[in-house]
């Protein structure tokens, strides 16, 4: 039962590392927070490929839509 969501988060960080998926794709890939899969990424030295349409959920995250 902990191998399954473990390979997810791994194929997760390699495809986004690789610039194959979005951050958002990534974290549902991974079943994960963006919070967490952002701290993951992050401690595994992986730069985060943030663009405008990052931008825009987060946008409205912060106006509270």
């Amino acid at each position: 039962p902990e191998v399954e969501p473990r390979l997810r988060t791994e194929l997760a960080i390699a495809l986004y590392a690789q610039g194959i998926l979005p951050f958002g794709k990534a974290c549902e890939l991974a079943e994960s927070t963006r919070y967490a899969f952002a701290e993951l990424v992050t401690s595994r030295n992986i730069p985060r490929h943030y663009t405008e349409s990052d931008l825009t959920p987060d946008l409205e995250y912060a106006r509270g839509q």
